[in-house]
């Protein structure tokens, strides 16, 4: 469903990011983005 929804994104020319953990269940993919998630809110909140 995210891949789907990034392509579609794109392809209506939406500036978009995804970023995939396929060693992680959807629980653990909440530990495992935070390297990436906590730049990029800190970034939003400026």
């Amino acid at each position: 469903m995210s891949e789907r929804f990034f392509d579609q994104l794109v392809a209506n020319g939406q500036p978009a990011t995804l970023k995939v953990y396929p060693e992680e269940d959807h629980s653990g993919t909440v530990l495992a983005s935070l390297p990436d998630s906590t730049p990029f809110l800190a970034q939003q909140l400026r």
